[in-house]
């Protein structure tokens, strides 16, 4: 009879033994698959952040290119002015130099006159 029990004490220790192995190889593929999941989800993560980035980069960039557009255009606008001004001003120095010209010739015929 104890035989019979410690053999049926072995059969009960050998099933145990297998539940808790099957138990066991579940519980380490159900963790294997949560960090296949975590890490894909980390992956999808690092790719939008990635995106992100280098929409910001490329706005950024646009933003900078037009700002240096607007400065030129700017820029050239300012020397159409200088040079507009400076135009207006040596006619009027000629205007004034030719005026004052003929205000001496006119003053020279004037005393010829005398």
């Amino acid at each position: 009879a104890r035989k019979h029990k410690e053999g049926e004490e072995e059969i009960r220790r050998r099933n145990a033994d297998r539940v808790k192995s099957q138990q066991d190889a579940e519980r380490r593929r159900r963790e294997e698959e949560e960090r296949r999941v975590l890490e894909k989800e980390r992956m999808q993560r690092d790719e939008e952040e990635l995106r992100r980035k280098a929409a910001e980069r490329q706005a950024a960039d646009q933003r900078k290119q037009q700002e240096e557009a607007v400065r030129k255009q700017q820029e050239a606008w300012a020397q159409q002015q200088q040079s507009w001004q400076r135009q207006q001003a040596e006619e009027e120095h000629r205007r004034r130099a030719a005026e004052q010209q003929a205000a001496e010739a006119r003053r020279r015929q004037e005393e010829a006159y005398r």
